[in-house]
């Protein structure tokens, strides 16, 4: 009697199309398909233009709809204010605003190339990538996990009025980056 295991069926995955482009197989459909195009090149360099173009301070108001209705910041609250400070050269405010604005800034900067590369260049790009794509993944599932505890945790502290974002509520002791939005108008 044998101990091998019956090999599984294999099948060929019916074509469809996607953005015009025709898919065959699984590896078609990877993650570096996904996250290097054209179009996440394109929203890249935007990204990088307008973090350049607004003042590093932000634009003296918040756009956060969880601090308009909750009153605590929810885990993406000052991203946009952390990517311009670090293209304006401010790390500490940068920091201060949010520290996952580095990992985003460095992911703009690292994209925005793809805007302009030939074709070829992107799947070589691609390509070279592609043994890589599973770390590059995991590293991306932390980075969201992390982005997410660290929001819950300081949503948690300013709602429940810890000492540590005490400058939240009443105004004492504001680092020096949300000392322009703590000002009366």
């Amino acid at each position: 009697m044998s101990d091998s295991v019956p090999p599984s069926p294999s099948f060929e995955p019916v074509p469809f199309k996607v953005f015009g482009r025709v898919i065959s197989t699984r590896e078609d459909l990877g993650f570096l398909d996904f996250a290097i195009n054209r179009i996440t090149g394109i929203v890249s360099l935007i990204g990088v233009i307008v973090a350049v173009a607004l003042p590093p301070k932000g634009l003296g108001f918040s756009t956060c709809t969880m601090i308009a209705t909750l009153g605590v910041p929810c885990p993406g609250c000052g991203l946009t204010r952390s990517v311009t400070a670090i293209f304006h050269g401010d790390f500490l405010a940068a920091w201060q605003y949010n520290p996952f604005g580095y990992f985003f800034a460095l992911g703009f900067a690292l994209l925005a190339p793809v805007a302009v590369l030939p074709g070829r260049q992107i799947t070589r790009l691609k390509e070279a990538l592609r043994p890589q794509s599973y770390r590059i993944a995991v590293v991306l599932i932390a980075f969201t996990v992390g982005l997410m505890l660290h929001g819950i945790t300081r949503a948690v502290l300013v709602g429940t009025h810890s000492t540590t974002y005490a400058w939240w509520w009443d105004g004492s002791q504001v680092p020096p980056a949300f000392q322009h939005l703590m000002e009366e108008e």
